[in-house]
């Protein structure tokens, strides 16, 4: 018994500790203090998940000093807003923040409503899952029930709501309350019988808030039914003397599972050179968690797929990688529905297909989330791993001889692989063999071999097996034929030298070689092809940088003229070189012979044929060949030149450039010709000539209409030309003739009757003839002022320039025109324009200037009709009717204004006013845009508010009259369906009764109450009950020897049969009406009395039978 009594002391104890709230501030945390904020601590359970309780108002404070959260114990909010309060149907405008309780419930058919939010927001939970969040509330006066043994109870006197706005714990009234949800709750937990402490299961709101913690504007708690009024206390914080340490305040208990992290990650291999593996993965479980998902990643993203509610997962079988096809067509993404295969032992191929990633591509990447009902935590850290080697290495290559000696072999081979453990040689006389040596073995990718089979000028067959330091191998390659013999050689196969060659023209020069020896050739070992005899002009083509010519591999080298050719018959020798050891292999020797058979090239480019040429010209051209001796440059009178003048003369080539300068100051004007001729060392000569004019006269510009408005001088000259514009001697401006041979000259304004000067003047400075230009009258008058036109206007009215003709148009239409007199007035007649109309005035003078537009708006002078006014009952809370479209209607009461509102485009309105009394006179009037306003129309409130239901006592079957109460002068009417069964005027005193026939049980009336202005109340159901007892049973004959009593009576009825006031049995009788009543056994003569009472409660008198 003492073992027994001691382990429920630890339950309990256990109990207190984990489930009750009041050890968790401030006292010494039983469970681990993980973090802390102005409202809440979080702290961390007994089965590794976190505990986060939160407050209204704040319960830490930060110490200014010392930066630690320290107790508020001054119940000061610290500047933070008031989250917690109620309000009170009774007291609509009242802010009860000051009252020290908060109140939920109905009294007196009035609501009271309770508002809490916990904190400025809730406490990050960092990516965890909520599985339970509890509202904790305390009842003022009551005890907190905690047993285990306390019997419990669920209440359902409550709903939980969501605040939906926000509010001020301070301002908040019943009438401003923020708006509410939908009940998300309607009952407590269990909480204990007669106890304090209220809980509500709140997890789901709760959810929604971390989803999305701008719809966090706090909960309401609201009484549902009648007499559920309660004072709860609330939280003050410390200062609070009332309930120590907070351990009843209301408080916000969210239980989470931290954000889930893989604890073990390892990845395995299947069979050597498989390609595949697997991964195993595991985590540990928390409460509340319904299941887990498991992201892995493909090379751009993570895909996810449900592992349900375990910790731990393996790829093994689960087919989640595409097939080696599939991801050579390019996929990357996972086969979700296990239609792949098993993990290859290198992911790089799937990640590259997706465009390659930062992370190691020899890695696979798995993130893990859990989720319940109430959402999804987020993902865990990432964890990588790798899988072990299980891909064959790749053949080796390029297996070859380095060196070679009798009885001796070197053999050198390349690999891609740094992770290979040995390498397995085996050499053969042929193919198919080995049966020179086998089984030779070496860690590095070359070997040196003896054998007195190796004989020179014979071929062996090689063969190599690559196996890596994972047991993966690669297979024996299939045997490489190697020809042993010397390490360098060379055979000229091949070349293509011309005998014969123009001086001007480079040859085509080529020479193959062949690597007869066993040492490739490239450029970084010193090898090339080399001109024995060397001449400046020829260069042969190098080894390209990474280039090897194999043994056995022939290599064209192509040889390039670099300078000038020689002319006549030389020798020339190629042979292949070593840096180090010189020339190797054969030798090739040929000659070839260089003339010359072309003229030279001579072309004149500047100056152009026909060009106008002065003063001193750069000649610029081409004279050059491979043998140029000398050029001349000449220039002759006329076409057709008797005689030629030495302009300039050299020996050097000159390609695109300066051929000589020519100075043409002294020529007189006229046609000239340039000739140039150059020979070249073989005899050949070419010649070229060019027409071009000299000191020829410039053009008079054409000159465009210049006005006292113009800022600029436009005309057209020949391209290129610089243009000047002068007013007597000064130049007032220029500009250069554009290529289309038009020029714009900005000017200042010049005064009509001014003559200007216009000339033209050549880049030689060579002026034309002046063209003049005198300046014309171009001033337009000023805009004409214009007085304000109205829609009733007949005449435009104002003022302009004198003797100037006024137009007055309407878009493009002329209304009229008129002309202003001396001093400067005019009036023009049009028609009536509709107010609103646009148009524009000006003014033209004698000299056909035409003024800017002055633009005038027609103006509305017409005061719209009286506004349509629609019935106005006593209940309505608008004005509506019809009135010019635009205008804005005003309804007043005397001269108080109710409202006012703008007419719709359809020309309706509606004018928002409080309800007025029936009988009361509104008027109403439209202003127009224009603020003209209407005639009033008065309209007279009439009566529309219908009487309440009327009240209806009980009606029975037999029921003549129905009764009740209703409002005082209405009359009352009842009907059964559409039938009227009777009506009736309500008394004075607010009763009524309507004589009506009787109805069956059952039967459902509606009563409605009608005013004296016709106003029907909304209609009260009454069900007739059932009033009727039934007939007294009849009963037949009961015998001593009888152990029932039967009979018939109304169907379905309760028959007791009593033997004094003593119950013997009761018993149901059939639809039929028969019953049969078990008793025992009865003396002969005993009275019994038997009676049967309807499902309605009426009983019948007794039917009295005596025992036989």
């Amino acid at each position: 018994m003492k073992d027994f009594c001691k382990k429920w002391i630890v339950i309990f104890v256990i109990t207190l500790l984990v489930f009750n709230p009041l050890f968790s501030i401030p006292l010494a945390h039983a469970n681990t203090l993980i973090s802390q904020t102005e409202f809440s601590e979080t702290t961390r359970n007994f089965n590794l998940t976190n505990k986060i309780e939160v407050f209204p108002l704040p319960i830490y404070l930060k110490d200014p000093i010392t930066n630690e959260w320290v107790p508020n114990t001054t119940g000061n909010r610290s500047g933070f807003p008031l989250y917690q309060t109620f309000i009170s149907e009774e007291l609509p405008s009242s802010n009860l923040s000051s009252e020290q309780q908060l109140v939920a419930g109905i009294q007196n058919e009035k609501q009271n409503i309770t508002l809490l939010k916990f904190g400025n927001s809730l406490p990050d939970i960092n990516g965890g899952l909520i599985y339970s969040a509890n509202l904790n509330m305390f009842e003022i006066d009551k005890p907190v029930k905690w047993g285990y043994w306390d019997p419990t109870y669920i209440n359902e006197d409550y709903q939980v709501l969501k605040v939906l706005s926000a509010w001020d714990g301070e301002t908040v009234t019943w009438s401003n309350r923020p708006d509410l949800s939908s009940p998300y709750i309607d009952r407590t937990m269990r909480i204990g019988v007669d106890g304090g402490h209220f809980q509500w299961d709140v997890s789901q709101i709760v959810a929604e808030w971390y989803e999305d913690p701008t719809t966090d504007y706090g909960l309401a708690i609201v009484g549902k039914e009648e007499d559920s009024y309660r004072n709860f206390y609330t939280s003050k914080g410390y200062a609070n003397k009332s309930y120590e340490q907070l351990d009843k305040a209301p408080r916000l208990i969210i239980n989470y599972a931290p954000r889930p992290a893989i604890t073990n990650a390892i990845g395995y291999g299947l069979g050597a050179n498989s390609s595949e593996g697997y991964v195993r993965l595991s985590w540990h479980s928390s409460p509340g968690v319904k299941g887990y998902k498991l992201s892995i990643f493909n090379g751009e993203e993570y895909e996810t797929i449900d592992v349900g509610l375990t910790n731990e997962w393996s790829s093994l079988n689960k087919n989640l990688w595409p097939s080696k096809d599939e991801v050579s067509n390019g996929e990357y993404r996972l086969k979700l529905d296990q239609s792949g295969t098993n993990l290859p032992d290198h992911p790089s191929a799937l990640y590259e297909n997706a465009g390659g990633t930062e992370k190691d591509p020899n890695r696979y990447y798995f993130k893990i989330t859990a989720y319940n009902e109430f959402g999804e935590s987020g993902a865990s850290e990432e964890v990588s791993v790798a899988i072990p080697n299980r891909t064959a290495p790749p053949f080796v290559s390029n297996i070859h001889m380095t060196e070679y000696d009798f009885g001796k072999v070197h053999l050198k081979w390349d690999t891609s692989n740094e992770n290979i453990k040995e390498y397995q040689v085996k050499i053969g006389s042929a193919p198919e063999k080995s049966d020179i040596s086998t089984g030779l073995k070496t860690t590095n990718n070359e070997i040196l071999v003896t054998s007195n089979m190796l004989l020179p000028h014979s071929t062996v067959y090689v063969s190599v097996n690559a196996v890596d330091m994972d047991g993966n191998f690669s297979g024996y390659t299939t045997p490489v034929p190697i020809e042993l013999r010397k390490s360098k050689d060379a055979l000229v196969t091949a070349s293509s030298i011309p005998l014969q060659n123009a001086v001007h023209v480079d040859p085509h020069m080529s020479i193959t070689m062949k690597n007869i020896g066993t040492e490739a050739w490239s450029a970084e070992e010193g090898f090339e092809l080399k001109l024995v005899n060397e001449q400046e002009f020829l260069e042969v083509e190098a080894l390209s940088p990474g280039e090897q010519i194999a043994p056995g591999e022939s290599k064209t080298f192509q040889v390039r003229v670099k300078g000038q050719k020689p002319l006549g018959t030389i020798t020339l020798e190629w042979q292949m070189f070593h840096h180090e050891s010189g020339y190797f292999g054969n030798k090739l020797t040929r000659t070839i012979t260089f003339y010359d058979d072309m003229k030279p090239v001579v072309i004149i480019a500047s100056p152009e044929p026909l060009a106008s040429l002065y003063k001193t010209v750069n000649i610029m051209g081409t004279a050059t060949d491979e043998t140029l001796q000398n050029y001349r440059l000449y220039y002759g009178i006329g076409s057709s030149p008797s005689s030629w003048n030495l302009i300039f003369s050299s020996s050097s080539k000159v390609e695109n450039d300066s051929l000589g300068t020519w100075n043409t100051s002294n020529l007189d004007a006229g046609i000239y010709t340039l000739k140039l001729e150059a020979v070249d060392e073989a005899g050949n000569i070419d010649t070229v000539v060019r027409e071009v004019y000299v000191n020829l006269p410039v053009n008079i510009p054409k000159v465009n209409k210049v006005t006292d408005q113009s800022t600029s001088v436009k005309g057209t000259a020949d391209a290129g030309l610089t243009v000047f514009v002068q007013n007597g001697i000064q130049v007032i401006g220029s500009s250069t003739v554009t290529s289309a041979g038009t020029f714009s000259i900005t000017i200042p304004k010049q005064v009509e009757g001014t003559v200007l000067e216009v000339y033209a003047k050549n880049i030689h400075d060579v002026s034309s003839d002046v063209a003049s230009v005198m300046v014309v009258d171009g001033t337009p008058p000023s805009a004409p002022t214009v007085d304000p036109v109205a829609d009733n206007s007949v005449q435009v009215v104002g003022r302009a320039e004198k003797g100037s003709t006024v137009i007055v148009k309407k878009g493009t239409s002329t209304l009229g025109t008129g002309i202003t007199n001396s001093n400067g007035v005019f009036s023009v007649a049009i028609a009536k324009q509709s107010a609103g109309t646009t148009l524009q005035v000006t003014a033209k003078d004698a000299a056909g200037n035409v003024s800017a537009a002055t633009t005038v708006t027609v103006i509305d002078k017409t005061p719209p009709p009286a506004p349509k006014v629609n019935t106005v009952g006593d209940n309505a809370t608008s004005v509506t009717g019809t009135a010019e479209r635009g205008a804005t209607v005003t309804v007043k009461k005397g001269t108080t204004t109710l409202g006012s509102s703008k007419v719709n485009t359809d020309g309706t309105y509606s004018v928002t006013i409080q309800k007025q009394n029936a009988g009361t006179t509104l008027s109403v009037t439209a202003k127009d845009a224009a603020g003209n306003v209407s005639s009033v129309t008065n309209k007279t409130v009439v009566d529309k508010t219908p009487p309440p239901a009327p009240k209806v006592n009980t009606v029975g079957d037999n029921a003549t009259t129905v009764k009740g109460t209703a409002e005082k002068g209405a009359t009352v009417t009842v009907k059964r369906g559409t039938t009227t069964l009777g009506s009736s005027k309500v008394n004075t005193d607010g009763t009524y009764s309507v004589t009506i026939q009787k109805q069956n049980a059952g039967t459902s009336l509606s009563v409605t109450a009608k005013d004296a202005a016709g106003n029907v109340s909304s209609a009260t159901n009454k069900t007739v009950v059932d009033k009727t007892a039934p007939p007294a049973p009849k009963v037949n004959a009961v015998y001593s020897s009888s152990t029932a009593v039967t009979g018939k009576t109304e169907a379905n009825a309760t028959v007791v049969v009593k033997r004094g006031s003593t119950t013997l049995g009761t018993a149901k009788a059939s639809k039929t009406g028969d019953f049969s009543v078990k008793i025992k056994k009865q003396s002969k003569k005993v009275v019994l009395s038997v009676t049967a009472e309807d499902n309605a409660g009426n009983k019948s008198k007794a039917t009295s039978v005596t025992v036989k």
